[in-house]
């Protein structure tokens, strides 16, 4: 293209970062559903922190054969900042939060738009009616996008809108099931009614299962301010659950920096209020939560973590001056 004279359009050059619950997602007919990561820098010459990689500099020698390049300074990696390891004390889960949030009742699952909730997730709730069997088939035909299934409080499945909506569990009478569904992000083009949460009936062994309160928890700041505590009630490991930490800054410069989450599962970290996004470390290809110095102030900083499988043993996240990915995980 460059030896026939015409123009070129460099995307993404800066992708930067999908802060907060922004990155969208992307949806075609062959693959269906595909949520973007939290970091938009698909490799760019410039990477979230506004550093040249690799691919810059090979943009400018090939660019170089072309045309005169000005004179101006090169750009320079910044310097980050190492903050070292934090420990995270457990906090609430989903399910000692019930009694602080208040509920919605309807007959059958409410979506997201119907609760007046955009981003984030929905607990929802119900009794099994008169069913036992080892194999009952509990199914959701219409999920967006990913949902959690518990029963009295304890992890029995996980369904995801593009993979499996349905699955085999052993019910009792008067179990309570719970259904944690998590918005991954709106699709960005095409389709408008990609509404969010569950948007059918939900059958156990064909019975349709009705009576059902409903929990937002949309993760915003007045959701911070007024419902997470720290907990000690340890019933389920494997149950969504906040985690907080502190850690200091005593430098005279504050730093951009990454945060590595490869210990951890899938969630949600916040950094004095600031959403860095989702990780999702069980499948890649990101590892690492970008953070911009103006998230970070000196003295006391505040961590923290929503992690919807199971922290790590020594509940530690540690700080990182590169950003880490694996983009093998998408072959």
């Amino acid at each position: 293209m460059l030896d026939l004279g015409a123009n070129i359009n460099m995307y993404m050059f800066y992708g930067g970062t999908n802060f907060g619950f922004t990155s969208g997602a992307n949806y075609n007919e062959k693959k269906g559903y595909e949520p973007s990561l939290t970091s938009y820098d698909y490799d760019s010459p410039l990477n979230e922190a506004g550093d040249p990689t690799d691919k810059y500099f090979a943009i400018r020698n090939l660019l170089g054969n072309y045309v005169e390049l000005p004179q101006l300074p090169l750009p320079r990696e910044t310097s980050k900042g190492d903050y070292g390891k934090v420990l995270l004390n457990p906090q609430d889960s989903i399910f000692e939060l019930t009694s602080k949030i208040s509920s919605v009742y309807s007959e059958h699952p409410m979506s997201f738009e119907s609760l007046s909730q955009s981003t984030g997730f929905v607990l929802y709730d119900t009794i099994i009616p008169d069913i036992a069997c080892e194999s009952c088939l509990l199914d959701v035909p219409k999920l967006h996008d990913f949902a959690y299934v518990f029963l009295d409080e304890q992890l029995v499945a996980q369904l995801y809108r593009i993979a499996q909506t349905n699955s085999s569990l052993t019910v009792e009478p008067n179990q309570k099931l719970s259904i944690f569904v998590e918005n991954m992000g709106r699709i960005n083009q095409g389709e408008i009614h990609d509404f969010k949460g569950i948007l059918s009936q939900v059958t156990l062994q064909g019975q349709v299962l009705t009576d059902w309160m409903m929990y937002k928890f949309p993760l915003d700041k007045i959701f911070f301010n007024t419902s997470v505590q720290r907990s000690e009630r340890t019933k389920s490991a494997m149950c969504p659950r906040f985690f907080l930490g502190t850690f200091e800054i005593d430098h005279a410069q504050i730093l951009d920096t990454f945060l590595d989450m490869r210990r951890w599962s899938k969630g949600v970290v916040f950094i004095n209020g600031h959403n860095l996004g989702r990780y999702w470390s069980e499948k890649g290809p990101q590892y690492s939560l970008f953070v911009p110095s103006d998230f970070l102030r000196l003295g006391l900083n505040k961590i923290v973590v929503f992690e919807l499988f199971n922290a790590p043993e020594n509940r530690m996240v540690q700080f990182s001056t590169k950003p880490i990915f694996n983009y093998d995980t998408l072959q």
